[in-house]
């Protein structure tokens, strides 16, 4: 199969005068035989010279061909190339041979192409061809290096796509000036979908490491890294590409990598390696590990060694933590006892000999019951078989008998314990001896009749353990008796308060003696309420101190009454807007805010237009509905920092702070609020008008507002010169229409 233009290339070869004149080629500026001009294009098709030997090609010595011959000889090779072999001008816009291969590859006519140059380039996918297209235009520039075309992507007309290689050099005539441009185009996509395939492989390999829950990863015999897991790398602190090739012993230090060596120099003899180690991480912890180096072989021989880490840390923890609970078992002064699920005691601590007066070789074997003695509360007995029985907890203190026969108070707390499937399979126990604590106690209920006051009271033990409390404190708090008796008063915390608080009350009682002061606690309903709190520590006779006594009064009732009175004096009663008083507190704070942060504040003074008519038509209780409307549109208009607040009658005020340093972005954002407001204030009110003989009926009513704005910063004008601005602006909004914004001028 041949392609037409034949004559063209015949003409090329009259133009380079073959076998006389020499064609320069922009390769590398030597200049060469036409028919050197053939070797030139083996070279870069990597062709061997015995592949474009044909039998009608003329065996001939040197290169005194016919040019029938030649133009015989360059059809014959370029027929026989699987590649495309193209000529074409400078400015691509003419083609001047074009070889069969194109028809193959391009699945297009070669006529079509002679007829349209560029029509090959339509058929580049999108994404490749502004880079194609930068490689010809670098070419037409006059650009006479070598130079490689990026690979690419072609559309066939059936629809599929191929992979192009493509290489581009350019023929100068005798003067060196460019005449042609020639190259060479091959079809690689058997080669790119080999990579994808072993790009897929890899990919798969990797995604089978990454979710394995060891760490993998893979090394040369030259011990450097080819691929990992991706926890493995993250381990190790470094990303994909910091890996690549680096050595293992880059990696891990020279230290580590002399300790592993031996074990990774016998994998890679065939000899599988496991051991313990440790493997510093990034952060500076260490991770115990199970490493192990297996062999990777291909066709039995070690092409190199696949490194295996398990992350042991938690079982080491647990083994050091299990350690550490036998030592801290031994060490508590708390009684600890663990009894098995079959009734049997398993084992006891020193602390619970002592506490019992028996050993533990006597304890072990035997039931919980030998510790039951006469006058132990029958109920509170039940209460523990109870627990044993059915895997409940057990809390409470029980009178219980010694070795020697002795009774004690035992405070009790018996726990179940259970496996992961949920199964019960032990108890622990642990006993307190709070003999002590019990007769002080009896001793406290002799003052039960002073006890019972009108003010609530609490007495705890010397670690804050609630003994007993009155009848007057269950019903401030809301909680009975039995409810608050063995807590702490934690048990009333409301959150107000932070840690220094409590420190500082806890420093007072424990260099006075006592404590005084209000404090916020919280009901069992969730009431949050204020309180009056006095605490007095009560000491034996050595002066240690055995008891706290607390006096509870409820002034939730007298603060309630304070913070009407406060309200009354600071707020609006109508709309519960800050009053004058509050503003004018708030702004000398803005002020002094603005001093320190050289920040721009706004004081805004608007008036409602319309609002007299209403009053007028409809009475004040409709009145009084547009205010509280008004208001309520007005704090959504605004930041929390912000104060929005009634000045009297129908005029609010709305100050802004921290708009920031700059006065023209001040102003502006102080513009936009303000736009904000008025067009808020815009919108329709329906409001209810009542009458005494009819029914109550919804009028829609709309009102504007006229908006006065001025800038105020640190102490540069008085409160009643800020206002006095901002009366003026809104005197011009007014004069100049309503429903206007208008800022302070002090032109005017």
């Amino acid at each position: 199969m041949t392609c037409g233009h034949w004559d063209s290339v015949v003409a090329i070869t009259l133009l380079a005068k073959m076998g006389e004149s020499p064609i320069e080629n922009g390769q590398n500026g030597r200049k060469v035989e036409f028919i050197n001009f053939f070797e030139e294009i083996m070279n870069i098709t990597q062709k061997t010279p015995h592949l474009l030997i044909t039998p009608n090609i003329p065996k001939r010595k040197g290169t005194d061909f016919t040019q029938e011959e030649m133009a015989s000889l360059f059809q014959q090779l370029t027929e026989h190339l699987r590649e495309v072999f193209w000529i074409a001008s400078t400015d691509w816009q003419e083609i001047i041979y074009i070889s069969p291969g194109y028809v193959e590859i391009w699945g297009r006519s070669c006529d079509s192409l002679y007829a349209r140059p560029l029509d090959w380039l339509d058929s580049v996918v999108d994404a490749d061809r502004e880079q194609v297209i930068a490689a010809m235009s670098a070419i037409s520039s006059g650009d006479t290096s070598d130079i490689a075309f990026p690979e690419y992507r072609i559309h066939r007309p059936d629809g599929s796509e191929r992979w192009i290689k493509a290489h581009t050099f350019t023929l100068c005539d005798v003067t060196g000036n460019i005449r042609w441009i020639a190259g060479v185009a091959e079809d690689i996509t058997e080669r790119k979908q080999a990579e994808t395939g072993q790009r897929e492989s890899n990919d798969f390999v990797k995604a089978l490491a990454d979710h394995i829950p060891a760490l993998l990863g893979h090394w040369t015999p030259e011990l450097r890294y080819t691929f990992a897991s991706k926890e493995y790398t993250k381990l190790l602190g470094r990303s994909e590409a910091e890996m690549q090739g680096i050595r293992i012993q880059d990696l891990v230090g020279d230290e580590l990598f002399r300790i592993r060596e031996p074990y990774i120099r016998s994998a890679l003899r065939g000899e599988p390696q496991s051991f313990e180690g440790t493997l510093p991480k990034p952060d500076g912890n260490v991770l115990h590990v199970l490493a192990q180096y297996i062999p990777h072989k291909v066709d039995g021989q070690v092409q190199g060694v696949f490194g295996l880490v398990t992350d042991i840390t938690s079982i080491k923890h647990d083994q050091e933590q299990l350690r550490v609970s036998d030592a801290a078992l031994k060490a508590v002064s708390q009684g600890v006892v663990i009894r098995g699920a079959d009734q049997f005691i398993l084992s006891a601590n020193d602390a619970f000999a002592s506490i019992t007066g028996y050993s533990t070789t006597e304890i072990i074997g035997r039931d919980y019951c030998l510790l039951v003695g006469p006058l132990t509360d029958p109920h509170q007995a039940e209460r523990i078989r109870m627990s044993f029985e059915y895997g409940t907890e057990f809390s409470g203190d029980i009178l219980h008998y010694r070795k020697d026969g002795s009774a004690f108070w035992n405070e009790l707390t018996i726990s179940p314990v259970h496996d992961e499937q949920g199964q019960l399979t032990h108890f622990v126990g642990i006993t307190r001896d709070i003999t002590k604590r019990k007769h002080a106690e009896e001793s406290l209920r002799i003052a039960a009749v002073a006890f019972e006051s009108q003010e609530g009271m609490m007495v705890t033990d010397a670690n804050s353990v609630i003994l007993q409390v009155n009848r007057a404190l269950t019903e401030i708090t809301g909680y009975m008796a039995e409810e608050i008796i063995g807590q702490t008063p934690r048990l009333f915390k409301s959150g107000r308060h932070n840690t220094a608080f409590y420190a500082a009350m806890w420093d007072s009682i424990k260099r006075t003696g006592g404590w005084h002061g209000e404090i916020w606690d919280r009901r069992k309903n969730g009431e949050i309420y204020p309180k009056w709190l006095a605490i007095t520590a009560v000491k034996s006779e050595d002066g240690a101190v055995t008891h706290y006594v607390g006096a509870h009064t409820d002034i939730s009732t007298r603060k309630a009454e304070e913070d009407v009175i406060k309200n009354m004096a600071f707020y609006d009663p109508l709309t519960q807007l800050p009053n004058r008083h509050l503003l004018n507190d708030r702004l000398s704070q803005a002020m002094a805010a603005s001093k320190r942060s050289a920040c721009y504040g706004a004081l805004m003074l608007l008036d409602l237009d319309n609002f007299k008519p209403l009053n007028d038509t409809h009475g004040h209780i409709a009145g009084d509905q547009l205010l509280i409307k008004a208001a309520e549109r007005l704090n959504k208009c605004v930041r929390e920092m912000d104060t929005v607040a009634r000045f009297g009658g129908d005029e609010f005020i709305v100050m802004l702070n921290g708009l920031g340093t700059d006065k023209a972005e001040s102003t502006s954002q102080a513009g936009i609020i303000a736009e904000k407001i008025r067009a808020a204030l815009s919108e329709p009110y329906l409001l209810t008008i009542r009458h005494n003989e009819k029914a109550d009926a919804t009028v829609e009513h709309h009102c504007s507002a006229s908006v006065g704005v001025t800038l105020f910063f640190n102490y540069e004008a008085s409160y009643s010169e800020i206002l006095k601005k901002a009366d003026m602006a809104m005197y011009q909004a007014k004069k100049a229409g309503r429903n206007l914004i208008r800022f302070h001028d002090s032109n005017i």
